[in-house]
């Protein structure tokens, strides 16, 4: 399976950069002025969530099940409650040192 048939060139790339260098995709925040790929693939991440919960309401979604497999194929986390001490210590991380918005 071939990730840019998700229709995010962002996650081809920037998104397993940021796996590979965090080990995560269980992070709610957004840097503001830091590094934009970063950013924007964050906000790409949150957008799937949303339109995941969509999907599995039968609610009107963008998302397919091609999709969710292939996010699934590189370990996405649709849900962030159940954070990692490694996730939280990340999230601690981003919050200090990234000016951020969306803190939880």
């Amino acid at each position: 399976m071939n990730l840019k048939k998700l229709g995010c060139v962002v996650l081809t790339s920037d998104m397993k950069k940021f796996v590979k260098k965090y080990n995560t995709t269980k992070v709610s925040i957004i840097p503001k002025g830091y590094n934009s790929t970063i950013a924007t693939t964050l906000i790409w991440a949150q957008s799937q969530r949303r339109s995941y919960i969509q999907y599995i309401r039968n609610e009107t979604s963008t998302t397919t099940p091609q999709q969710i497999d292939l996010l699934h194929s590189i370990d996405f986390a649709w849900d962030l409650t159940n954070k990692t001490s490694h996730d939280k210590w990340i999230h601690e991380y981003f919050k200090l040192y990234w000016c951020c918005t969306n803190c939880a």
